[in-house]
């Protein structure tokens, strides 16, 4: 990772601690801590690239220097007495980790804990734009060499660390010399023709500075033994061997034949640059072909050829290479990463014997596959580190699961997972078996098995899209890992196999292989579905007895003191959270955030890491969020008793409750979001009318109000009675429900307002987007295949989400008076066209996008998945095909009008405009997208 990059990366968010890499090392015997204390001051004094300073030029860039200080504090801290002391060290080094990051002085910390007499703990943290991997064990080297000569009485002058200049002459000779061009054009032999990087996930990889997810798996040292046999048989290493096995999962997982790995590399050679502590670690692009038909002998020969020339070839810069191929800052010239770690730092102090344990790494792009073969004892530590932008922690575990599967015999599979910081040890360093917590090997559910021929042949299907052993005919294929592209995979089995096409949404509403067969014969047989089932007020009731009180007189006129907010780690409700922690800085106004999380500290987690991928900054950290772990698909939106009366009437009531939060999926049915989007607003309603002077601030959609066969005029006062959803649609279906809820609330004496949000798009200034959202699909696939459909569906009116927050976050602490406001309608007046972004693209890449009729697009984005291509749109085509063939018989929908009138006069007296969508707005848009690796 290039020093400069890493920089950049950390301008982006100047506090995120994902940059931050860490260890600690073990030391068991006789040891003296204050001659450690020496030892590690002259180290640290010598290894000038723990002092860099870093300066910013008039032109934009950055130069470093060296800058040598002694004034930074050696922690010593005594965990003798701790019922647990290795957890109390790891939650120290944790919390230490998770700090504030940044380029802030001194980039690293030291710290020394004692367990007992004859176990001591050091930790080191320093900032990845300082050191590397291999810089690790150079500096241990180094302090155990220092402490050694002054235990012995001798001199620590014999070997000092050489200047931090080596590297960079090292760098730039490089640069200007002919291997430079050789290496480049290597890569770009390499890479030629290269496919989208192939990830676990089905998205891109993202640089979105959270810390990643860590899973961590041990494998004993006769497991380990007998793998490496295995490899030795094969003529291979255990690095080649876990490489191999990466491929093969990747391939079962995806389909996907043509695959780039990442592979770590120290990005320097000659003993003289290896012996300097610095930043100049590489990650070499692998590529490998799989198929069927490929034999282990050769893979494992493709495997060995493979690394070897990329290790011949390692000091080109994987940035510089993205760069000129037009990957820059997204990590998408490859996709799981794969490392490792043979060696330890190969240190003693004294007698004392040394176990290094890894911490941190930096940030993670997708997945990483780390196996650490560092052991005294033989055994082998397997770390999965997971993006959480683009994994669940469920994810994590079941590919871990899947993966040591294919990697393990069947004996050495674990039969059950648990999560942990760190594994307990004793005093002399063994794994603590009897510290363990007892790992829960209740079996899961099976399911039924099929029972027809059918059913055993979708099975077989979803086991193979899914590569899992086996799926019973009623497991849910979501719940087996699926997401939306592995759906488009398996449907375009289905109707290449079985002669029968079934839709997205249609699968959506029966996602198991039991449900689909009964689909699939009703279609053979010529059955056809029923009326079309639609959404109704009755769902919208409230409890007979529900009684809002009224509000107080003073209420009206003040500020809130504590809002509840909801959504807080979605698009809109990211963005409306830093607005309203803007707005009330002079009141002091507490935000509770609602988050979906089981602990506190997993809740402001997810708040952080949404809102640093948007660029925000970790809004969980101001003192006045407090996040609430909790979930509004369950009863009491997931809070318990003590906190549900708090948050009612205690010292820590409400008196706001602003609900963005929502279940967003367009092509979910109904009965899927219901729970939250529907039965999660009647559980706010509840909590308002038991908590007095309590205002709730409702963001509904557009949406609701559907298209028709004639135009219409729709304002704030418009009925919304009349309006009819298919339950098949049942994000809109919901959004109405809730709608209609808040009304009947308001009939009661409710004090609530609605705010009705159009299309909410990225920011204004940054161009952050939710890349899920189905416009943003759209123009990434228009510019995927160069052509934009001729068509009222690439209309839109776009409503920037820093815009939209300023205007909701003004409205929520709008002093009107109770039942002046109602409801309001947020929404830009003028539509932009796909044309309008495309040729924006156009001009940045150098590319020509045609418009062209809807079918031949949809044809076009048709061929494009059955070739393999994983465009963003395609988990749509199933119904805009169906909506096209429609076009056939009837006219297109009717586009109605909104006049907001109301609204727009509210927001201007309170000083709120809505800019227009100009090509600044579009450029910011698309160089986001570039930059977070979402550009299909």
């Amino acid at each position: 990772m290039d020093p400069r990059y890493v920089w950049y990366g950390q301008q982006l968010e100047p506090e995120s601690a994902a940059y931050q890499t860490g260890e600690y090392l073990e030391i068991t015997g006789a040891f003296d801590p204050e001659l450690f204390a020496r030892a590690l001051r002259r180290a640290v004094a010598e290894s000038e690239c723990m002092h860099l300073v870093f300066d910013r030029e008039t032109d934009g860039g950055v130069t470093q220097r060296v800058e040598v200080t002694e004034d930074w504090p050696l922690h010593f801290v005594d965990v003798s007495g701790e019922t647990d002391p290795r957890a109390a060290a790891v939650r120290w080094m944790r919390e230490d980790l998770a700090g504030p990051g940044g380029l802030a002085r001194p980039l690293f910390t030291e710290a020394l804990f004692r367990e007992s007499d004859d176990r001591h703990l050091w930790y080191h943290r320093i900032h990845h734009i300082a050191v590397d991997g291999l810089s690790g064990a150079v500096i241990a080297k180094r302090v155990a060499g220092v402490y050694n000569a002054l235990l012995a009485g001798g001199s620590a002058e014999e070997g000092a660390l050489a200047h931090h200049e080596v590297l960079v002459a090292a760098d730039a000779a490089y640069r200007a010399g002919e291997d430079h061009r050789v290496d480049a054009e290597y890569w770009h032999g390499v890479l030629a023709g290269r496919p989208e990087a192939v990830t676990l996930s089905g998205r891109r990889p993202l640089r979105d500075l959270q810390p990643p997810l860590r899973h961590l798996e041990g494998i004993g040292a006769r497991e380990v033994t007998a793998l490496k046999g295995a490899a030795r048989g094969f003529r291979t290493s255990l690095s080649g061997l876990v490489i191999a096995a990466t491929a093969v999962y990747l391939h079962r997982m995806t389909g996907a034949g043509d695959l780039v790995l990442g592979m770590p590399a120290p990005g320097r050679t000659g003993a003289a640059a290896k012996a300097v502590p610095g930043m100049t670690s590489n990650i070499l692009p692998i590529r490998l072909r799989v198929d069927s038909d490929t034999s282990l002998g050769d893979l494992f020969r493709q495997v060995a050829d493979t690394v070897r020339g990329a290790v011949r070839h390692q000091r080109h810069r994987y940035e510089d290479l993205a760069r000129d191929l037009r990957t820059a800052g997204t990590g998408a010239l490859f996709g799981p990463v794969v490392n490792v770690v043979s060696y330890d730092h190969g240190v003693r102090f004294g007698d004392c014997p040394v176990v290094p344990r890894g911490l941190a790494t930096g940030p993670v792009d997708d997945l990483s596959v780390n196996v650490y073969d560092r052991a005294h004892d033989g055994s082998v530590e397997v770390a999965f580190d997971a993006n959480p932008a683009r994994y669940a922690p469920e994810a994590t575990t079941a590919h871990a699961r899947r993966f040591l599967e294919g990697f393990l015999p069947a004996h050495m599979v674990p039969s059950a997972f648990v999560f942990l910081d760190g594994l307990p040890v004793t005093f002399n360093g063994k794994l603590d078996h009897k510290a363990l917590p007892v790992p829960d090997h209740t079996p899961a559910a099976t399911g039924r098995a099929p029972v027809t021929g059918l059913e055993t042949r979708l099975c077989a299907v979803f086991a193979e899209v899914l590569a899992v052993s086996g799926v019973a005919a009623d497991e849910d294929f979501f719940a087996l890992g699926g997401h939306s592209l592995l759906v488009v995979r398996l449907l375009a089995r289905v109707s290449a196999e079985l002669g029968v096409r079934v839709g997205v949404r249609e699968f959506l509403a029966a996602p198991t292989a039991g449900d689909l067969a009964a689909l699939v014969e009703d279609r053979r047989a010529g059955r056809t579905p029923g009326p079309v089932a639609v959404a109704g007020d009755a769902d919208a009731w409230l409890d007979p007895g529900l009684r809002f009180p009224a509000p107080t007189p003073d209420g009206a006129g003040r500020e809130p003191r504590r809002i509840l907010l909801t959504g807080a780690t979605g698009f809109v409700g990211a963005f409306l959270l830093r607005e309203l922690l803007t707005r009330t800085a002079r009141t002091g106004t507490e935000l509770l955030c609602l988050v979906r999380a089981e602990s506190p500290e997993a809740a402001r987690a997810r708040v952080n890491g949404v809102a640093v991928s948007y660029g925000l900054g970790p809004l969980a950290d101001d003192p006045r969020v407090r996040v609430l772990p909790g979930d509004l698909a369950r009863p009491s939106v997931g809070l318990d008793a003590r906190t549900w009366r708090e948050l009612a009437h205690g010292e820590g009531a409400v008196d706001a409750i602003v609900h963005s939060g929502a279940h967003v999926h367009h092509l979910s049915p109904y009965e899927r979001l219901k729970a939250a989007n529907v039965d999660g607003t009647r559980e706010l309603l509840r909590l308002a009318a038991e908590g007095g002077a309590t205002r709730v601030h409702h963001l509904s959609s557009l949406g609701l109000f559907r298209a028709g066969a004639e135009p219409r005029l729709i304002t704030e006062d418009s009925d919304t009675a009349d309006e009819t959803h298919p339950l098949a649609d049942g994000y809109a279906a919901g959004k109405w429900v809730a709608d209609r809820m808040v009304g009947h609330a308001v009939a009661r004496g409710a004090d609530a307002r609605v705010y009705r949000l159009g299309r909410v798009w990225a920011d204004s200034r940054h161009g952050a987007v939710n890349p899920d959202d189905m416009y943003c699909r759209l123009l990434t696939t228009c510019a995927a295949l160069g052509s934009v459909p001729r068509d009222a569906v690439a209309w839109a009116d776009l409503l920037p989400a820093d815009v939209a927050a300023r205007a909701l976050a003004a409205l929520v602490l709008d002093r009107e008076p109770t039942g002046t406001a109602g409801v309001r309608h947020l929404h830009h007046v003028r539509p932009v066209h796909a044309l309008d972004f495309l040729r924006v693209y156009d001009s940045l890449h150098g590319t020509h996008t045609r418009e062209v009729p809807l079918g031949e697009w949809l044809g076009a984005l048709r061929d494009a998945g059955e070739a393999g291509r994983e465009l963003p749109f395609l988990p749509y085509l199933d119904a805009f095909e169906e909506y096209a063939r429609t076009l056939v018989t009837k006219p297109a929908p009717a586009v109605d009008t909104f006049r907001s009138r109301r609204t727009a006069e509210r927001l201007e007296a309170l000083g709120v405009t809505f800019p227009e969508i100009d090509e600044a707005m579009i450029t910011a848009f698309w160089h986001r997208l570039a930059a977070t690796g979402d550009l299909a």
